[in-house]
């Protein structure tokens, strides 16, 4: 391609080199430089840094002038019209309109006052500034009306503090703003210590453990640890024996073993087959 001239001009890959060797060339030749910094005059210099101060004004203009405005619609809203205003209210909006009308006036003068620092530049240092305002909108400082002879429009700003922090950048003087700083004093990483339960001299007041009523026939009693299970084999802590007792109040029958042996939880012995807790029993245990 780079020895072809029509894929280089009917091709976009073709186009895009030719536009970067174009490029390349500008730059080695200086083109380019009346866009840096390094072009600028020491006076030249003092002008960027008066159109960058103006700038911060006019945002401030122009912020101020937004919020008192939104304060006259809010003072309307809902369908009202002036004359449905009580006559405190009228004061209040007439100030208002006053303050409105003013800051108007401000933002054309500071644009003006703009427009009379780039025009006094040469035209590489025009250039320079021009770079970075188009970035935001070309036409924004210019007068408006037949022939550009009305003022300039303070409707059209937009961007300002954008093209102040890339002029302030391009110069070298821009300090990007530092986080803020909070007065409260920083949080401890130390744990705080574990506050101790306050100890009392009075016996602790431990409640009686309730007793249970048990259907007929059933009784629980302690186990010895030697208690032995079915299979013969120590059971190994059995805590609670449930016994059916007899119609006389004895014990029949040979134990039913609740656990498999050698485990820690309790056996239960049952006597009278037909005994609907021993069934029970037998179908939990036993399954």
């Amino acid at each position: 391609m780079e020895n072809n001239p029509i894929a280089r001009t009917f091709s976009n890959v073709g186009s895009e080199l030719n536009e970067i060797e174009q490029n390349i060339r500008s730059i080695e030749s200086g083109e380019f430089d009346k866009y840096t910094a390094e072009s600028l005059s020491d006076a030249e210099k003092k002008v960027m840094n008066d159109v960058s101060a103006a700038l911060g004004t006019l945002s401030g203009y122009q912020r101020e002038h937004e919020i008192e405005q939104r304060k006259l619609d809010m003072m309307l809203r809902g369908g009202k019209l002036y004359g449905d205003l009580s006559a405190e209210d009228k004061l209040k909006y007439d100030a208002l309109e006053d303050n409105v009308d003013n800051l108007h006036s401000k933002m054309t003068k500071t644009m003006k006052y703009i427009q009379n620092l780039r025009n006094g530049l040469d035209n590489d240092a025009r250039s320079y500034l021009d770079a970075r305002i188009s970035r935001v909108d070309h036409d924004m400082f210019r007068n408006t009306g037949a022939l550009r002879q009305g003022p300039p429009d303070p409707e059209r700003l937009k961007g300002l503090d954008a093209i102040k922090q890339m002029l302030d950048m391009s110069l070298g003087r821009y300090t990007p703003p530092s986080p803020p700083t909070s007065s409260a004093p920083p949080a401890s990483t130390v744990a705080p210590p574990v506050q101790q339960m306050p100890q009392s001299k009075q016996p602790t007041n431990i409640t009686k453990p309730q007793v249970i009523p048990l259907p007929p026939g059933l009784s629980l009693e302690p186990v010895p640890i030697s208690q032995r299970n079915v299979e013969g084999k120590v059971a190994s802590v059995p805590l609670v024996v449930v016994q059916p007792q007899g119609e006389l109040g004895g014990t029949k029958g040979e134990p039913v073993s609740s656990t498999p042996s050698g485990t820690a939880l309790p056996n239960i012995n049952t006597t009278n087959p037909n005994n609907e807790w021993a069934m029970f029993a037998r179908s939990v245990y036993e399954a």
